[in-house]
């Protein structure tokens, strides 16, 4: 468990008895997809509190609905890849959101939200090798991702509320850290292929 999930775990497992016995782990992520489908629309009115609100909300039931699951023992193949698919729905139409609503102004950096995504969520997963050793500047390396959705869920209420720039910096330090990240990632997969081939 990363611990940038702590708080909401926490929130997490005093709710999970309460959760009437009818809804299940799966009626939990469906909720939180369909709330969070209402998150663009609350960022072009520029209701940036509610859309706060909203994003920690949808986190909370990210962390409850398999909380929920381990606790009456409901977890299934169909849960986990619907909770996965679900994950990363939600993080690129809040990289759409962020791009081309909040920076929208800005021509070429619009896309720099949706471009990370995609390297980040997609082609970083795709190429990290399974069985790696990690030292602990590699664990520190991944460990540190600001794009994240639990982490990205406790920066963005500073972003949002903050000057225009700010959240363009923001992303100036998300790509260099995103390089360094394939790098990292590239550097790894070479290594076990070399390690292989010996």
């Amino acid at each position: 468990m990363s611990k940038f999930s702590i708080p909401y775990r926490s929130v997490s497992k005093r709710l999970i008895t309460r959760i009437p016995q009818w809804l299940s782990p799966n009626h939990l992520v469906y909720l939180g997809f369909l709330l969070f489908l209402i998150f663009p629309g609350l960022l072009f009115f520029e209701l940036k509190i509610a859309s706060i609100l909203i994003l920690l909300l949808v986190v909370l039931l990210d962390h409850l609905d398999g909380d929920l699951a381990r606790y009456r023992n409901q977890t299934s193949v169909y849960g986990a890849k619907i909770d996965n698919i679900s994950d990363r729905l939600r993080g690129l139409i809040l990289a759409l959101s962020v791009g081309f609503i909040l920076l929208g102004d800005y021509h070429v950096i619009r896309f720099i939200p949706v471009i990370l995504f995609f390297i980040n969520e997609i082609m970083i997963p795709f190429l990290r090798p399974n069985l790696e050793q990690y030292s602990f500047k590699t664990k520190l390396i991944y460990n540190l991702d600001m794009l994240g959705w639990v982490p990205f869920s406790y920066i963005y209420p500073f972003l949002v509320l903050s000057p225009i720039p700010c959240l363009y910096y923001f992303y100036v330090i998300c790509s260099i850290y995103i390089v360094i990240k394939v790098l990292l990632t590239l550097a790894l997969k070479f290594d076990q292929r070399s390690s292989g081939m010996n």
